[in-house]
């Protein structure tokens, strides 16, 4: 709407790499906010030092209270093994001696990317961190305000308690931020199998709409993106493989408000032809997380084209914009291919001219107008609105063009699509 909102901002610096597209495109400024806040004990709604300073020892003093039993560590999430000022220094990106919460979001930036992040996880912790922190406040200042300046034995246990279990909590933060299990790393990837008969995004889309009805009234439009992928486990037996699918709706409305619905989940069931919620999205990430960058693309593209044969350049663009958002692809990898096949449509005009103007040199009986149909409109123009129109290729061709170009690697798993789509 030509205006970029708060939660636009927020959800540009906090983009995750690859993985969810609901992930890549929802907003993690609720998930943040809470912890900030704790942080900014003057509400000034800026981190000062002596803020910050005040949060880190009460957090570096309950995990040296409270080790770790197994003596392992996690990622340093929260920069604990620095003293304040050093950790206030790497935050403070702006160098303006306090950090503001945009300061906050990229100091998270990389952790939120964390292929190991699991983000429900990941934001119960940050709002029990938060209100832990802030119960530990509360006593601190109850205790400033006793004309003894010490806290009675029932407010000592519950700080106690309350220590105890800020150092279990920053632990599991850290475990839920940064660690990824041995396990899951060594995994094979997914490999790709013809999908199964009768697969259908629109039914999806028609079914998640039944499922989650919203009203038109002050809607400007309704939109629903979808990623369907197959589970890791039985590529050898493709007739049984099992596909999920994660569908995000976007509802604009007449005022221009853009409202993004948290991911929803549903897996495909072959034998009724039909799609089944699913409890949570376990399944879908993890068939997600298994699948490699040019895979993953490959499913975009074939989502795009609700898995039949043939995908149009309005698909393309918005498949090739949803792997810009996941981080498969940068931006000028995108435009890329872009100008690549805009420049090969203006060739093939830039010919079709020379041709019709060679014979309309030896037709002097034709008129004068009749070759110069679109002469009015640039090449580039002309070439953008012969590919809208007339464009439909193969997703395989697209993704053929890609691996030409050196965007997508060309490994054996690319070279096994073309096996699988012509059986299909």
């Amino acid at each position: 709407n030509g205006v970029i909102e708060y939660c636009e901002f927020v959800d540009w610096l906090t983009k995750p790499a690859k993985k969810s597209y609901g992930r890549a495109i929802l907003d993690y400024s609720d998930m943040l906010k809470p912890l900030f806040q704790v942080y900014d004990r003057q509400g000034a709604g800026v981190i000062t030092f002596d803020d910050f300073v005040e949060c880190h020892a009460i957090l570096q003093t309950s995990l040296a209270m409270h080790p770790r039993q197994d003596g392992t560590s996690s990622k340093d999430v929260l920069n604990l093994s620095m003293d304040a000022e050093e950790a206030f220094r790497v935050v403070d990106k702006s160098q303006d001696g306090c950090i503001s919460f945009t300061d906050f979001v990229n100091w998270m930036r990389e952790l939120l990317d964390t292929e190991g992040m699991a983000q429900s996880e990941l934001a119960a912790y940050t709002s029990k961190l938060a209100k832990i922190l802030s119960g530990i406040f509360h006593l601190n200042k109850m205790a400033a305000e006793d004309p003894s300046g010490c806290l009675g034995t029932e407010e000592e246990a519950l700080l106690r308690r309350l220590v105890e279990n800020l150092a279990k909590t920053t632990e599991q933060f850290e475990h839920a931020v940064g660690e990824i299990p041995v396990d899951e790393r060594e995994k094979k990837p997914s490999t790709w199998t013809s999908p199964p008969v009768g697969l259908s995004i629109q039914r999806l889309k028609g079914q998640h709409m039944k499922r989650y009805p919203v009203s038109a009234r002050n809607v400007e439009s309704i939109e629903c993106d979808v990623l369907c992928v197959p589970m890791p486990e039985g590529a050898e037996d493709p007739e049984n493989r099992v596909w999920v699918a994660e569908v995000v709706r976007i509802v604009v409305s007449a005022d221009g408000k853009r409202t993004v619905d948290s991911p929803q989940h549903y897996m495909y069931e072959r034998d009724h032809f039909r799609w089944v919620p699913t409890r949570t999205s376990q399944e879908y990430e993890t068939a997600l997380d298994r699948l490699p960058q040019e895979l993953t693309v490959f499913c975009i593209l074939k989502t795009q084209a609700d898995f039949g044969v043939k995908i149009g350049w309005a698909a393309i663009l918005k498949s090739l914009k949803c792997a810009v958002d996941m981080d498969l692809i940068s931006s000028e990898q995108r435009n890329m291919y872009v100008k690549y096949m805009e420049s090969k449509v203006m060739h093939l005009i830039d010919e079709d001219r020379s041709e019709r103007a060679s014979r309309r040199s030896s037709m002097t009986s034709c008129s004068s107008g009749e070759f110069e149909d679109g002469a009015t409109k640039s090449l580039s123009d002309r070439s953008k609105d012969l590919l809208l129109a007339k464009l439909e290729v193969k997703p395989l061709e697209v993704m053929a063009t890609l691996t030409q170009l050196g965007i997508v690697r060309n490994s054996a798993l690319v070279k096994n699509l073309d096996s699988c789509e012509r059986s299909q």
